[in-house]
């Protein structure tokens, strides 16, 4: 390991670790996650971090919108971890900081939690990105969201985490996100797709009644990633690119979705894919393991610099690979 990359990657660490504890003894309105939560948290950290490496080379502005954005950290049921959520992630594993965030939340109490918190951030770590903390529906609030960041002009794009507990958030607020240049990672609660949902909520969720032929959850999510790929296909005029992992146990799961325009940095996501199994309990333990500075994830971020810095290698990666 190199002496540049070896102080880069402890750089990065460290802030992660500070921050966490910062919330050791704060206690008030957290979110209670099962341990596969680390994982999710793991895969959009890494996406965020190919993301921001790639991305500022090509737009002046670029933004992280969070729809379900939580309370800003979460307590692990299983060990009493507590652990930032995906908004303090997106920032702490960002390359270069992102131009702005977007974060909403329906629940009042969370969205306070969630404002005290980041603030409680910016104060330790002496900066943070602009960010817009909204409370209500995010069905709501998108097309504030996406007016906003179209005033800054042609050079934008975003990255949207969609974590959804159920059906939450509407196809319409999906076609509103892929109707600006946006990378998308959506969480589909395979499992939790087996309840009796609503007609109603089912054809809010799909964007249509496609799913009234589904025969299993596996179906269900076959739908879902097609309807998503015809749907970019007819908004944005080029080839998506639509690929998840599955994340969870044999008793519990769901896929995290990533939709983007096809080309050379999607290799990222086939090697984060590739780099774990994200259904293996011994992963949680090597994160936590990372939580409690036992160990240090240093190999994992520095091979996914390498797969970056091959990918821009390979391919030289143009704008129109974005648009």
């Amino acid at each position: 390991m190199s002496e540049e990359r070896f102080k880069w990657i402890k750089e990065k660490i460290e802030p992660i670790i500070q921050v966490s504890q910062i919330f050791e003894e704060d206690e008030s309105k957290i979110v209670q996650a099962h341990t596969w939560s680390l994982l999710k948290l793991l895969a959009l950290g890494n996406w965020v971090f190919v993301y921001t490496s790639i991305i500022p080379k090509h737009f002046q502005y670029y933004f992280y919108t969070d729809l379900l954005a939580g309370a800003g950290v979460i307590k692990v049921k299983e060990t009493g971890d507590i652990v930032i959520g995906s908004p303090l992630i997106a920032y702490l594993f960002s390359r270069n900081d992102f131009s702005g965030m977007f974060l909403v939340e329906l629940n009042r109490e969370r969205y306070k939690a969630l404002r005290r918190r980041i603030q409680a951030v910016k104060n330790a770590m002496g900066s943070f990105p602009q960010t817009s903390c909204l409370h209500g529906d995010c069905n709501e609030l998108i097309d504030i969201i996406t007016k906003k960041i179209r005033s800054f002009g042609k050079g934008i794009h975003t990255l949207a985490f969609i974590d959804n507990a159920g059906l939450n958030t509407h196809w319409k607020t999906i076609e509103e996100l892929i109707s600006i240049r946006s990378d998308m990672i959506i969480l589909f609660p395979t499992r939790c797709t087996e309840r009796v949902w609503s007609p109603k909520a089912l054809n809010l969720f799909f964007g249509n009644d496609s799913w009234r032929g589904a025969k299993s959850s596996e179906e269900l999510l076959m739908i879902y990633k097609e309807n998503l790929r015809k749907t970019y296909r007819k908004i944005r005029k080029g080839d998506p690119y639509v690929s998840d992992i599955r994340v969870g146990s044999r008793n519990f799961y769901y896929d995290l979705i990533l939709l983007c325009k096809y080309g050379p940095y999607t290799k990222a996501w086939e090697y984060i894919r590739s780099k774990i199994n994200w259904q293996d309990p011994e992963t949680i333990k090597i994160i936590l393991d990372i939580r409690k500075r036992r160990v240090l994830p240093f190999d994992f971020l520095i091979d996914l610099e390498g797969e970056i810095k091959r990918i821009e290698q390979k391919q030289a990666t143009k704008l129109e690979d974005f648009l």
